[in-house]
């Protein structure tokens, strides 16, 4: 290859010349070679697509056409007309033409004696010329109005300062805007929020308009913008480098498409030529990206709201109360608010039980610290100092400074803004390590928390095992496969306290699904996998839909072959066809698993003894159930891009507050859980075990009770109410009226009360049927402690209070 000569590169000298460039292969190098060509062949356009198609070629069509019908109509004049104003020579001919042609009033000139033949070339003289000079001018008009479209797509610019800029468009968007609004009414104030998307301007503003239509009189405050999320320019044009906050949405696709697609836009963001001075929230679909969001835009934050809403999902089947008191604490528009508020002056140097019953309205749970730590039902006796704040839960109590516009405990809590992101980081690093101690036990030099973390939960199994002979393992039905089906496995086998055995239904096939669950090694669940079409009749009915104690249907990104590639789905279009489409499915599942059990599709009659969990994502979807009871009494539907987007607000408007929220939602991340507890185990005598009450204790007063027991703290019940009777069974939180006849407010009556509005001091009776919503902390058992729960359980299923 050595010896090889080198060929000369060429470049041609003359303009008829040119070269082509070829490829030589010789002894494995590739060398270039040069071969003459001959001369470029000029590119031709037709006369008549040039005459009509550019616009030098439409200015020469009218000048000729105006020059040809001034030469017509002075030979029709010098031929048929002449009068004593305009002979018929040339010269007159031509210009009675002309100011025919050019001006409609000269014809007025003309007397009415004028012969017929001379009215008639007068009248066609002037109409041609008014037609003429109408397309001539719109031809300026036209020319005219491109020109300014120019200068509007080039210079146009939104001048605000402090705004809200929401990047894309996605089935999320209307929710996120919907949350927006909430926490400005709550704050009492009017930001305007842009929305840039890659969409019609005017489809935007009615899909707006649909969604807020009793509330019309908001949309004014929401200007969204046709552009590109990712172009420089664009954000250029909606002043994104002045905006008080800018979120991104994921784009609901596929788990790598929908990330790229943030990161590109964080991309963009950083390329701006002023560095964005406002904070930047960005959903992710994986925790792991969250850190790329943060090394790209230095003030940016990102968020895995995802991980959270499948938790809440996972609490849903398990432990419904619970589940339902998440969702409710994921949104501003709920009335049960999740928030952070200044320690009031007169509370400064008390203690954490002082402080709590300071307040009449809502509960305080915790304490948040000014480097962003959150302390969830610290001990009574521990004394909150100035720079502390307090996590609250219910109604804004008189007197307490919170989210205020502008107020630092609403955005610049120093320390609150990174510590959001720390946290996703620590459970995202901390999965798999917490997983495998679940599964496989801790070291002898492990963690106090996990320890602590996992007696609980091999506590809950001793119960568990104790009751298994009695009410058997129970069964979940599960139709439908995302693209985090692992992820909900996990999270789900660790709050389980007892062996599940779960039924998947999809067309996945079992190789692909096998391979998802490569790494997860289930305690307590035992997996059955059917391969078929989720909306069949004939593959429904052979699931047991029957003994089921929870039926969930899930959404998937799109419909899998028997040769699918797990995680390559198609992803969401900007107009959230997908997420109507997939809504369709799931509402079509659910009312042929209803029908199935009521004996129709040619099935007999099955008693249904559990719970059907639909997941719905389009808020086209969530408008279509507000007004159908029927649905909705046949299912508990699960807002799951609603509950993402509430939370994705919570954690850009109040980072405490979220971090707060994932405590409480996601397992193994912090030392205390949600849960809903038999009334008894805190209102019973310890002298006289037997006694099933009823209780007469004030909120006060149970609040107490609860505290002296393991530092637990109470924010809520679920109680009997009025001419109800029943017991719960697998979580319900459904009691069962004693007569047929209709009960006003039932639905309202059998969820727990979070904060209930009452008078505190007011003695209240209590039920062995009553539960309490408390926070419990997760402690290292002490010596006989599992016993003394078995002993618990049991006196209550005698009792009848549990299953």
């Amino acid at each position: 290859a050595s010896t090889l000569t080198k060929p000369v590169l060429s470049r041609a000298t003359t303009m008829d010349v040119t070269h082509e460039t070829s490829i030589v292969d010789t002894a494995g190098h590739r060398l270039l070679a040069d071969h003459g060509l001959g001369p470029l062949r000029r590119a031709q356009i037709g006369k008549v697509d040039w005459l009509l198609g550019t616009r030098k070629g439409q200015w020469t069509f009218f000048l000729g056409a105006a020059l040809l019908l001034i030469t017509m109509g002075a030979f029709s004049w010098k031929a048929f007309c002449g009068n004593q104003d305009y002979d018929t020579s040339l010269n007159d001919s031509f210009w009675a033409s002309w100011s025919l042609f050019i001006d409609p009033g000269t014809q007025t000139g003309f007397l009415p004696t004028e012969p017929l033949h001379v009215k008639a070339t007068v009248i066609t003289l002037s109409i041609v010329g008014e037609l003429f000079k109408f397309s001539f001018l719109g031809l300026i008009v036209d020319m005219v109005h491109s020109c300014l479209n120019n200068w509007q797509q080039e210079r146009f610019r939104i001048v605000f300062t402090g705004h809200v800029l929401v990047l894309g468009w996605t089935a999320k968007t209307l929710f996120l805007l919907k949350e927006l609004i909430e926490e400005d009414i709550s704050c009492g104030r009017h930001r305007k929020i842009v929305v840039l998307a890659e969409r019609d301007e005017i489809e935007m503003k009615q899909d707006i308009r649909n969604h807020f239509s009793g509330r019309r009189h908001i949309v004014r405050h929401i200007i969204p913008r046709r552009g590109c999320p990712y172009d420089v320019d664009d954000l250029v044009r909606v002043s994104a480098g002045s905006a008080a906050e800018i979120l991104v949405l994921e784009g609901s696709g596929c788990m790598n498409k929908s990330d790229l697609e943030v990161i590109r836009s964080m991309v963009a963001l950083a390329a701006l030529p002023q560095e964005v001075s406002g904070k930047v929230v960005a959903e992710a679909w994986s925790a792991e990206v969250t850190p790329v969001f943060e090394h790209i835009v230095p003030n940016s934050e990102g968020i895995h709201a995802r991980g959270a809403v499948t938790s809440i999902l996972c609490h849903m089947a398990a432990q419904p109360v619970v589940g339902d008191c998440f969702t409710s604490l994921c949104s501003y528009s709920s009335g049960s608010d999740l928030y952070i508020a200044n320690l009031p002056y007169r509370l400064r140097n008390k203690s954490f039980g002082e402080v709590c019953r300071a307040f009449k309205h809502a509960i305080c749970i915790g304490v948040a610290c000014a480097n962003g730590e959150v302390t969830i039902a610290p001990p009574a006796n521990r004394i909150l100092n100035a720079q502390e704040h307090l996590v609250m839960i219910g109604p804004e109590e008189h007197g307490l400074h919170t989210r205020e516009a502008g107020h630092p405990t609403k955005r610049s809590l120093s320390g609150l803004r990174g510590s959001c992101s720390r946290l996703l980081r620590s459970l995202a690093e901390n999965a798999s390590n917490w997983m495998h101690k679940v599964l496989h036990g801790f070291d002898e030099d492990g963690g106090s928390e996990d320890s602590a973390a996992l007696s609980f939960l091999q506590t809950d199994a001793l119960i568990s095992k104790a009751t298994s002979s009695q009410q058997g393992r129970r069964t979940f039905v599960i139709i439908g496969w995302p693209d985090d089906f692992c992820n909900m496995m996990q999270v789900l086998d660790m709050i389980l306290a007892h062996d599940v055995v779960v039924h998947v239904l999809s067309e996945i096939s079992r190789e692909t699904r096998e391979a998802a669950l490569a790494c997860f090694k289930p305690s307590k669940l035992v997996l059955t996998h059917h391969v078929g079409k989720r909306t069949s009749v004939q593959n429904l009915a052979q699931l047991p839909l029957s003994e089921a104690s929870t039926i969930i249907i899930l959404s998937e990104k799109a419909t899998a072959g028997p040769n699918e590639n797990l995680g390559n789905y198609p992803g969401e279009d900007n107009s959230g066809e997908n997420a109507i489409t997939n809504d369709s499915a799931c509402l079509t599942i659910m009312v042929t698993i209803a029908g199935i059990l009521s004996g129709n599709f040619g099935h007999e009659p099955a008693p249904r003894t559990g719970q059907i969990i639909c997941e719905i994502l389009d808020p086209r979807t969530d408008r279509l159930l507000a007004r159908n009871n029927d649905l909705r009494r046949q299912a508990s539907f699960f807002r799951s891009n609603a509950l993402a987007t509430g939370m994705f607000a919570l954690a850009s408007a109040e980072p405490a507050s979220f971090n707060t929220l994932m405590m409480l939602v996601a397992p193994g991340l912090s030392n205390v859980e949600l849960r809903l507890v038999p009334a008894l185990q805190y209102l019973q005598n310890s002298t006289d075990p037997d006694e099933v009450g009823p209780y007469h204790f004030s909120y006060w007063d149970v609040h107490q009770r609860v505290r002296l027991h393991s530092n637990d703290l109470l924010i809520g019940w679920l109680r009997r109410p009025e001419g109800m009777t029943g017991s719960f069974r697998s979580g319900s939180s459904l009691f069962k009226p004693k007569s047929a006849s209709k009960a006003s407010g039932l639905g309202d009556d059998t969820r727990a009360q979070m904060a209930p509005d009452i008078d505190r001091d007011k003695k209240l009776k209590w039920m062995k049927e009553d539960m309490l919503l408390v926070i419990k902390k997760i402690e290292e058992p002490k010596e006989h402690e599992g016993d003394d729960r078995l002993q618990c359980l049991a006196e209550c299923q005698e009792g009848g209070l549990v299953e």
